[in-house]
């Protein structure tokens, strides 16, 4: 297959990042280096605080002065970020270090916990693990987590945070919300499954995206916890590339499937959030170097941690700077491997589940896979043939296993 024959042949075929070569450095063995690239002007920065030095936070290498925090649409007046809040995920409107300086809070969940047992504990039902969990967090607290997503749409917990909602933030008392990937839909009972096992409720929701739900959909949920569900209130679209709402921004984190590698000019998925292309111009670089190599593009696979600097153009959401970082969390060696997939031959298209099988398929171990159905999502892409006339029509097909499930990325008619 194109892919599996071709990735050993990346470090020989691409240029350097922009045009330019040089004599390469420790990292790259002689590859394609080019210049320090210039800086774009970035209009957010979406990362985890690395840093907090009284009302200077530090989020993906750039340092802010805060001027005010919201969350869920709200300003949350003297909010003050303490140390305990380093690895929470934030928004901040502005990659200058500004006196103006807005941080909107990112976090997965928001809650109560309803279980503690040592380092395992609960947020609306949902039952999570986070070794660093303080002991001052017990039943009843109310809590931010934020969390990076795992290769079968889990959560990693970076940070638990208490929250005084009884006497500085009220209003905060009865609000709970999770975001996560839609990974199936049961129109019938009004359910959805969020994640890998989290089952929402959304009859009674009073909002729902314009276009209705979807596989694949990154979405925002806010409601309570019903015993043995979430049941919604408000579902909201929260993925990087359904508008220019993360207009030339810089995000961090979890590459979540890579397509296309072999061509020089990849596609690839972030947090299962969104999609990210890739063109000529695009610069790969180490954490902290200021240089672009374009062997390192070598380096996009699951599981990698980097920083996004990308823009948005006619529809489509194109990396300008990708950035690897220094792995933050150390437990995510391994974890992502085998979880991509390659199919190929004639589709079988059922137009009612939107799925299709094929005859044959491996991992990204080079192993023939025995599941060889086919689901598509939101984020699957179509080359030259569409999802309409699938069926019957020879394609290659290139995806992510998630929880079990093959999810299309790209689906190319094979010519």
């Amino acid at each position: 297959m194109k892919k599996l024959l071709l990735v050993s042949a990346v470090g020989l075929a691409l240029s350097g990042c922009g045009g330019g070569s040089g004599g390469g450095n420790n990292d790259n063995n002689g590859g394609s280096v080019t210049p320090p690239v210039t800086e774009p002007a970035v209009a957010s920065v979406a990362g985890s605080i690395e840093k907090i030095n009284g009302n200077e936070i530090t989020v993906n290498g750039r340092s802010f002065t805060v001027e005010s925090v919201k969350f869920n649409n709200t300003t949350l007046p003297n909010f003050t970020f303490k140390q305990n809040m380093t690895n929470m995920m934030v928004q901040v409107n502005t990659a200058e270090k500004a006196s103006s300086a807005t941080v909107t809070l990112e976090p997965t969940m928001a809650g109560l916990v309803t279980y503690r047992n040592g380092t395992s504990f609960a947020v609306n039902g949902i039952t999570l693990d986070f070794a660093a969990l303080s002991d001052d967090i017990d039943v009843g607290d109310w809590v931010f987590v934020s969390s990076l997503p795992t290769a079968n749409a889990g959560y990693k917990v970076l940070s638990v945070v208490e929250i005084d909602v009884e006497h500085e933030y009220p209003e905060l008392e009865d609000h709970y919300e999770i975001e996560g990937r839609i990974a199936s839909i049961e129109p019938g009972t009004q359910m959805f499954v969020l994640g890998s096992n989290i089952d929402v409720y959304y009859g009674d929701a009073v909002s729902l995206p314009a276009k209705g739900l979807k596989v694949g959909q990154w979405v925002e949920v806010e409601g309570r916890n019903a015993v043995d569900h979430f049941a919604a209130t408000e579902v909201e679209l929260d993925g990087y590339d359904i508008d220019d709402a993360f207009e030339n921004s810089d995000i961090e984190g979890i590459v979540t499937s890579v397509e296309n590698l072999h061509t020089g000019e990849p596609s690839f998925s972030l947090n299962y959030r969104g999609s990210f292309a890739t063109d000529s111009s695009t610069c790969y670089r180490l954490d902290d170097s200021s240089r672009c190599d374009s062997n390192l593009m070598k380096n996009l696979k699951q599981g990698v941690e980097v920083e996004v600097t990308s823009k948005y153009v006619a529809g489509q959401r194109i990396a300008s700077i990708v950035e690897f970082d220094q792995p933050d969390w150390d437990d995510n060696d391994n974890i992502w491997q085998g979880n991509e997939f390659e199919c190929e031959g004639i589709a079988n298209y059922d137009a009612n589940t939107e799925t299709f099988t094929m005859p044959y398929c491996e991992n990204g171990a080079d192993q023939p896979i025995a599941n060889k159905t086919v689901v598509i999502d939101t984020q699957t892409r179509f080359e030259g043939v569409s999802q309409q006339y699938l069926d019957g029509r020879r394609v290659e097909v290139e995806g992510v296993i998630i929880n079990g499930q093959n999810i299309a990325r790209e689906v190319e008619l094979d010519n």
